[in-house]
């Protein structure tokens, strides 16, 4: 169950509501329906009463109840939508007088005999510009010689939102999976931030509100309110569909009022965008890992460098000053990222050299600080250590594919594979280090799709090599990524070309296995392909693809995870760091995409983490 803060609450309250967008810019003299029906020439004295600060009951002849804010100075007053005239009704004025912080105006006013209509408009000084407070009119008939007096009921302006409260606690609760309805009780504020309180069963606001959700597995009833006290829901459908983030939009008319981002059943993520929200695929970032001094790195493709964060740092907008970047020294691209037994970073690029980095960016004391590669072919990507710190990489291409692994004290490279044979090692993906101390990876481009294993010093002798063959696969299905589970069992992701020929599967690692295989159980509507699997911080394998993850317990893979977050199918997720992290979270590499219309998203290219749950 995820409890989050209010949903607009705080977005106006306790600041200068101009700032919050809409219903803080009114200035007209109110239009008055009706007209005069006077004797032509004849006019008669009389006194309009306004009461400022109370909420007083609907009056016998307005039916309206009476909110008029206290922050009112002037009342513009039109009789059968003629001149305006202003008055004097703040506090000091000789109109008004105040008890136990009441302030009652008498107003002055000359009408024509007969019946007539007379409109006010209260106006405050907010933020240097006369701000219309409230508006109303009423109709009054006037008698030759019988002084007359009238009230008038105030409708308030409306301008953005002082507080909320709801039927299931001081926060909105809701449950994945689970369809529920929440009642929520809003107090708005006008201009002046003045909450607008008090009740009755007559329109009460100039302008009915508007609360709408961005989500349509979120509704809000009823579709607009009116006057103060009135209530709505919120229900949710409990489809897994749902995003994990909804835009709320609160409207006064045309004018908004406030926007806030409302985090649903799902995961809230946090996302430290590499470039600008309207240039995806700029970045590029690949391969993502903790590194040894516990902060989080990973390297970046287009941009050619490597990036470190700390847990923790704040997510602003790109550049982000928290980031700090390191540049390839050893030319290529940068992708592939480890750290070997010597406690130093280790990356590779799409030539065939891996080179070395100490934490801070500097050059190792001992060692070569650019190991190249000596089989030809190929490019270097996809990096990982054995149980002995030796790092290990894929160096594969069109016809000609290669694991092997540099000794992280020798910096000797030891080099298996050769030209592929029909059925063998073509083209690689995946790299992990299984239970067993061997090397297991995916084969995402041989004529068959495999599993390969590869023994390294801490097994055997290292480089004797094992291939698997899925079953269930084709030319349109790709095993992509593979990761060691917490329960001992290897994971891997297989991506298709359509929704129904995607699958994850996993077995027990060995010199032989049995792969089990498991249909893919996140919704194709709400997510694009399944990329990358990982080994969750809280034990469980994690599923990342095209638009977000979810979260897969061991013990029961057919289940439909209650766990997940959903970029609107508009991240890619490239590499997510498997097993443990310094602050516990998940952390991820993600492409961004351009929106594809409603409902999808502008993403930029992203570092992302997040709490499992």
């Amino acid at each position: 169950m995820l409890r989050y803060r209010s949903l607009i609450i705080a977005a106006c309250a306790a600041t200068a509501l101009t700032a919050c967008g809409g219903g803080g810019g009114h200035t007209s003299t109110p239009s008055v329906p009706g007209s005069s029906t006077g004797s032509a020439g004849g006019t008669q004295n009389g006194t309009m009463s306004l009461t400022f600060g109370t909420q007083a009951g609907a009056t016998s002849v307005a039916r309206k109840p009476l909110f008029v804010s206290p922050n009112a100075t002037s009342a513009v007053v039109n009789i059968n939508n003629g001149t305006p005239k202003t008055f004097d009704v703040s506090a000091t004025s000789a109109l008004c007088q105040t008890a136990s912080n009441v302030r009652t105006c008498t107003i002055p006013l000359t009408a024509p005999i007969g019946q007539d209509a007379i409109g006010v408009a209260l106006m405050a000084t907010v933020a240097g510009s006369a701000t219309m407070l409230g508006q109303g009119s009423n109709s009054v008939t006037v008698v030759a010689g019988t002084n007359f007096n009238l009230t008038v009921g105030i409708n308030a302006v409306v301008a953005g939102t002082n507080s909320i409260s709801f039927s299931t606690g001081s926060t909105l609760s809701l449950t994945y999976g689970t369809a529920a309805t929440v009642t929520a009780t809003p107090i708005f504020a006008d201009p002046a931030n003045t909450p607008i309180t008090g009740s009755g069963n007559v329109p009460n606001f100039l302008t009915p509100v508007t609360i709408t959700s961005s989500d349509p597995h979120l509704t809000i009833a009823p579709a607009s309110l009116t006057t103060p006290g009135q209530t709505f829901t919120i229900t949710y459908d409990g489809s897994a569909a749902v995003a994990s983030t909804v835009t709320l939009t609160v409207k006064s008319g045309a004018a908004t009022l406030a926007t806030a981002m409302a985090q649903l059943p799902g995961l809230l993520v946090t996302r430290y965008n590499l470039a600008n929200i309207n240039s995806p695929g700029t970045v590029f970032p690949e391969q993502i890992v903790v590194g040894p001094d516990g902060n989080i790195w990973w390297t970046e493709e287009v941009t050619n460098r490597i990036g470190r964060i700390s847990p923790g740092a704040p997510a602003v907008a790109a550049p982000n000053p928290a980031i700090t970047y390191f540049p390839n020294t050893a030319g290529g691209t940068a992708t592939g990222l480890a750290v070997g037994c010597d406690g130093n970073l280790w990356y590779s690029n799409s030539g065939l050299v891996i080179t070395r980095m100490t934490p801070t960016g500097g050059v190792p004391s001992t060692g070569p600080q650019h190991i190249t590669v000596s089989a030809p072919g190929g490019q270097v990507g996809r990096l990982a250590a054995d149980s002995n710190g030796n790092v290990w990489y894929l160096n594969s291409g069109v016809g000609f594919s290669q694991v092997a692994y540099v000794d992280c004290t020798t910096f000797v490279t030891n080099t298996f594979g050769s030209t592929p044979t029909p059925n063998s090692l073509y083209e690689f993906a995946g790299l992990f280090l299984g239970a067993d101390k061997a090397m297991w990876f995916t084969e995402d481009e041989s004529a068959q799709k495999q599993i390969g294993r590869i023994t390294t010093p801490a097994n055997g002798v290292a480089g004797n090599y094992t291939e698997y063959p899925i079953a269930n696969t084709g030319a349109a299905t790709f095993p992509t990524d593979i990761t060691a589970g917490s329960d001992g069992k290897m994971w891997f992701s297989v991506f298709g070309s359509v929704a129904t020929t995607q699958f994850f599967a996993n077995f027990v690692p060995g010199l032989t296995i049995n792969i089990n295989e498991f249909p893919n159980v996140i919704d194709p509507n709400a997510f694009a392909n399944l990329v990358t699997i990982f080994n969750g911080t809280d034990g469980n394998i994690w599923m990342a693809e095209g638009g977000g993850a979810v979260k897969i317990t061991p013990a029961n893979p057919t289940m439909p995870s209650v766990e997940f977050f959903t970029d609107n199918g508009q991240t890619s997720m490239v590499n997510c760091i498997s097993g443990t992290t310094p602050d516990g979270k998940l952390w991820c590499s993600a492409y961004g995409s351009a929106s594809l219309g409603p409902p999808f998203i502008n993403t930029t290219d992203a570092i992302l983490t997040w709490t499992p749950r």
